[in-house]
């Protein structure tokens, strides 16, 4: 039989893994989203077989967090891009976190202990966490933060003890390479020294020591490695506050008390909140921070009596919310002064606090009270989480909620403007980077992008002007110099393109695209030996750069040096087997070379990723011609000219097919057609006046 004790807990154990999956079940379906995209993509250190050296000894991925783009490796080998695998993933982890929460309340003796591990499985503020799959850093950090404080405080009682406190420091530097934002683990162990012993020994600081180095020796690699160019955060500068000490305090007291007020009372959450105006010149600004630091102290003063636990509870949530509350700089607050996610290692003392005041009534005649406040507590959360989970497995959705919530926010605009880009619906971004650029007209990246959007439909005018503006408000942004020089150079204003090409590079000289471009430009004006030296360099600084070799097979081509045509060509589509162009060019060399079958599965390769390119459903109906397969022939001459009806080379070959099927008739129409729209052409001519030869020649016999 098993005891009471024991069947209780496993019960308990069951129950909040249980929730953890019920109350995240609409996110175990969602789509990558949003940073997803840049660990999944096919060049990343996670997909390549190769990628665990760049993850752990290169200052290739965007962060050094080496265990979390690890842990990415190793399940992108399970489930390739299949998704519902991560978010499986996540949520075990969470609900790992929340039991290793109930065992640590427990073993500090604070009363309330599973409710409080309880409201954390499903609290809504913990959503952005836990159903973002990129955000696998915080729930796997958790998880060893968590293991680290609970071995220590098995140390101090254990007759292993050295085992024991081994494995937390482990655990600590393992918890620090899957996200750094667990560096204040060594203050929060001191604090449990105090909350134990009731103050802190010499003993204390010498066992917390190596936490201190291992924390200033993983923080300034993190920092140094943010601090690279090649990671310096697309949008400059902090756009949520100032940058001046005075600033920082109110953002950093107001960020302090909004993350308790959404802890509390979590509705209304939004992953993108509007921006605050920090008035540093206005005495009531500072009213946050030091009714923050006026409550420390009074809870200090009594810290020996009434206002002990709650010293211990809001001194640790300050100290964890410590680095995020804006004294230093993060990526994500140039859009926005708080993120949900930030406070999701400070949570569990917020639930702690409200479940030891909850069962401080178990005991008195408010019992019935406790139980039908905890119960609607529960339900509220679990109701919130469940409606908010399936929000981060749909950008769409995701974006229309922030934007349903703050219409002014830019970053939602220039977000759906990037993705819109990223699925070649130019004309889709254009109206999204518009909106950004009208709620903030200096924004730089949008306007170059907007740039980039007009470039792709073909509206050069148009995109020299949002390069040029993106320039007045940054004059040293790299890439909307080299967007100015692509507009420039479809302009056919070649020697102002190769200038900006260069300034390009000279504010950043790493710039493999750049390079590209300009080889691209001199490959047009006809420098094909130069444009070459191009492509190489930046094949030199980017070598899984598929563009760049795919330009380069183009010009080696050219010059006829096909055998490195195809080396280059391979190379680009292993790197990117979705790059269209690629696959097309590849074929046109494929087919000189007197390999047919091969060029026309990549022609239809190519038309799988781009179907409504006109010519190369014209490239592709040729090649299958040749092989014989008129019924595909006719049926991508076809498409061509559903696309396009008025395209003369299709007209013909289309008549070709139909002559050769017998189709006379109709093949005179489209050869017709042809000489309508473009009546010099000699080839539809002559094909016209042979298949006409032949019906006279068919109705000679009839006529007699």
């Amino acid at each position: 039989m098993i005891s009471k004790g024991p069947y209780r807990r496993w019960l308990g154990v069951f129950f909040l893994v249980a929730s953890v999956f019920v109350v995240y079940l609409p996110a175990i379906r969602g789509r990558f989203i949003l940073d997803d995209c840049q660990f999944f993509e096919s060049h990343s250190p996670v997909v390549r077989p190769d990628g665990l050296r760049a993850i752990w000894l290169s200052t290739e991925p965007t962060d050094y967090w080496p265990l979390t783009y690890t842990s990415f490796w190793l399940e992108w080998r399970l489930w390739g891009p299949n998704t519902c695998g991560y978010h499986l993933t996540n949520l075990a982890l969470h609900a790992l976190s929340s039991i290793l929460l109930w065992r640590i309340l427990c073993r500090l003796g604070i009363p309330g202990a599973y409710l409080a591990a309880l409201v954390f499985a499903v609290h809504p503020v913990n959503v952005e966490s836990v159903a973002w799959i990129c955000q696998r850093k915080n729930t796997l950090a958790m998880v060893l933060y968590e293991l680290s404080i609970l071995w220590y405080l098995q140390s101090e009682l254990s007759t292993r003890r050295q085992f024991w406190y081994c494995l937390s420091v482990a655990a600590f530097a393992l918890s620090l390479l899957a996200k750094s934002a667990t560096i204040m683990l060594p203050l929060i162990l001191l604090l449990c020294a105090w909350w134990e012993r009731g103050k802190i020994t010499r003993r204390d600081l010498v066992r917390v020591a190596p936490y201190f180095l291992l924390a200033a020796a993983l923080g300034a690699v993190a920092v140094w490695y943010q601090r690279l160019p090649q990671h310096v955060p697309p949008l400059g500068g902090d756009l949520s506050r100032g940058n001046g000490l005075f600033a920082r305090v109110v953002a950093g007291g107001s960020a302090a008390w909004f993350y308790l007020y959404k802890a509390v009372l979590p509705i209304n959450l939004c992953f993108v909140y509007p921006g605050w105006q920090m008035n540093t010149s206005w005495w009531g600004s500072y009213v946050p921070a030091l009714l923050l630091v006026a409550v420390l102290l009074i809870f200090w003063r009594w810290r020996r009596g009434w206002a002990r636990p709650w010293l211990f509870g809001s001194a640790y949530y300050v100290i964890v919310l410590l680095p995020v509350l804006g004294f230093v700089n993060i990526a994500s607050l140039r859009f926005s002064p708080v993120m949900d996610r930030y406070q999701y290692f400070a949570l569990g003392a917020v639930t702690a606090g409200v479940a030891a005041v909850l069962t401080s009534l178990k005991a008195t005649r408010l019992a019935p009270l406790m139980w039908l406040a905890s119960a609607l507590i529960l339900c509220l959360c679990a109701g919130l989480t469940y409606r908010d989970a399936g929000r981060f497995g749909d950008e769409d959705a995701l974006w229309a909620d922030t934007l349903a919530k703050n219409p002014d926010c830019w970053f939602a605009q220039y977000s759906l403007g990037l993705n819109a880009l990223r699925l070649d619906h130019s004309a889709e971004a254009v109206l999204h980077f518009q909106d950004a650029v009208r709620i903030k007209p200096d924004f730089a990246e949008a306007r170059s992008n907007l740039g980039v959007a007009w470039i792709n439909l073909g509206q050069m005018d148009q995109a020299l002007v949002q390069f040029q503006e993106a320039l007045r408000s940054r004059p040293d942004y790299p890439d909307a110099h080299n967007g100015l020089a692509v507009a420039l150079q479809g302009l056919g204003r070649f020697d102002e393109a190769i200038t900006q090409y260069k300034e390009a590079l000279r504010l950043k000289p790493s710039f493999a695209d750049a390079h590209d471009n300009w080889g691209n430009a001199l490959q047009t004006m006809g420098r094909t030996q130069e444009s070459i030296q191009q492509y190489q360099d930046a094949l030199r600084l980017k070598p899984d750069h598929a563009k760049a070799h795919s330009n380069l097979a183009n010009a080696l081509q050219s010059l006829g040096r096909r055998d490195e045509a195809v080396e280059h060509y391979r190379a680009a589509l292993r790197i990117q087997p979705e790059l269209a162009e690629a696959h097309h060019d590849f074929a046109i060399l494929l087919e000189t070379l007197g390999r047919a079958d091969e060029a026309v599965s990549h022609f239809e390769e190519a038309l799988r990723l781009k179907p409504n390119y006109t010519a190369w459903h014209l490239d592709c109906g040729n090649a299958v011609q040749r092989l014989g397969r008129l019924e595909a022939a006719a049926a991508h001459y076809g498409e061509a000219l559903r696309l396009r009806p008025n395209y003369p080379e299709a007209h013909n070959n289309l008549g070709t097919v139909l002559a050769t099927q017998g189709n006379l008739q109709q093949a005179v129409d489209h050869f017709q057609r042809a000489l309508v729209l473009k009546p010099d052409y000699e080839k539809a001519r002559d094909n016209l006046r042979q298949v006409q030869s032949l019906q006279q020649q068919q109705a000679q016999p009839n006529g007699h």
